[in-house]
């Protein structure tokens, strides 16, 4: 993957960044948004200090570096909260795609999923007929597999139909191979022999279930195919992207380590002259690395 695609890829909001295991340009730096659905919590009258610290989501892919923050706080009313909440869904922003890429990265390593693709046959749907039809088919998935969890993105093909990546944890890739096709041509396929054959893998494709044996490739999954750039022709479809029975996400625990203000700025300094990162704002610094390995590393 390119410095450009990796950039735009975690919000564009860099130009440089790097992967800290392997030297690939591929972080992230900058302010750090919330997570779909993460509250900011309530608002006080008073000065809040939140010291330096580093955060670390352990056996992951996530390493944030916060400098010590002193900042006055508001009274909480109807009109800050109403600041918290997202407004309509206008397409695939790159805050989206960084906010995407985040939830991919908390995920422990040594958890691999399966990487699933859900097409429609030539008389195609609705954008709402179609995520009914994904809806139906989580359901049934869980009904099978009950242990899942997962992240699904929308895609539009060239033809305009709409389409669907997912990442599943929690099943085996044999019995999905199995049970997926069936299952989604029964939902979804119209009757269509040509929609069963193709999530089969028997008209010259792949499967539309495939393996994924190592952690690197989750990411390059996620790259190709879930955080695409998205024509501005879509701007009516809704959500572009979603996680389906998050509390059994195998995402690595929250470890917050303080550090001293000196410390942060030395670590963010060291990291952005490692990815040659010309800008001097040392407010904080966000990767996407083995984040066990670089926090024993960096301190």
């Amino acid at each position: 993957m390119s410095m450009l695609e990796t950039s735009l890829l975690l919000g564009g909001q860099i130009s440089q960044s790097v992967d800290l295991q392997t030297g690939e340009v591929i972080a992230h730096a900058g302010g750090v948004p919330l997570q779909a659905g993460e509250a900011r919590g309530a608002y006080l009258s008073t000065f809040h200090n939140s010291p330096s610290m580093i955060e670390v989501h352990t056996g992951a892919s996530l390493i944030t570096v916060k400098r010590k923050k002193v900042k006055k706080l508001e009274d909480n009313n109807e009109d800050e909260q109403a600041i918290t909440k997202r407004g309509k869904v206008q397409g695939f922003s790159s805050k989206s795609r960084n906010r995407l890429m985040r939830t991919l990265a908390k995920v422990r390593r040594d958890c691999l999923p399966v990487f699933v693709t859900l097409t429609f046959p030539a008389g195609y749907p609705t954008i709402e007929r179609a995520k009914r039809d994904l809806d139906t088919f989580i359901k049934r998935l869980a009904r099978k597999f009950p242990n899942i969890a997962g992240v699904w993105k929308l895609e539009p093909q060239k033809r305009g139909a709409p389409h669907f990546h997912l990442l599943v944890w929690g099943a085996d890739h044999l019995p999905m191979v199995l049970f997926v096709p069936q299952a989604w041509h029964e939902i979804a396929g119209n009757g269509d022999p040509n929609h069963f054959a193709w999530h089969m893998g028997l008209l010259g494709n792949k499967p539309c279930v495939q393996i994924i044996e190592k952690q690197q490739g989750v990411f390059w999954y996620a790259s190709k195919y879930m955080s695409k750039k998205v024509s501005e022709t879509f701007t009516d479809w809704g959500r572009w992207w979603g996680v389906f029975f998050r509390e059994r996400l195998p995402v690595g625990a929250v470890v917050n380590i303080k550090i001293t203000e000196r410390k942060a700025i030395e670590i963010i300094r060291y990291m952005r002259r490692f990815a040659r990162i010309k800008s001097r704002d040392y407010k904080s610094l966000t990767i996407i690395c083995n984040a066990d390995f670089w926090v024993n590393r960096l301190l």
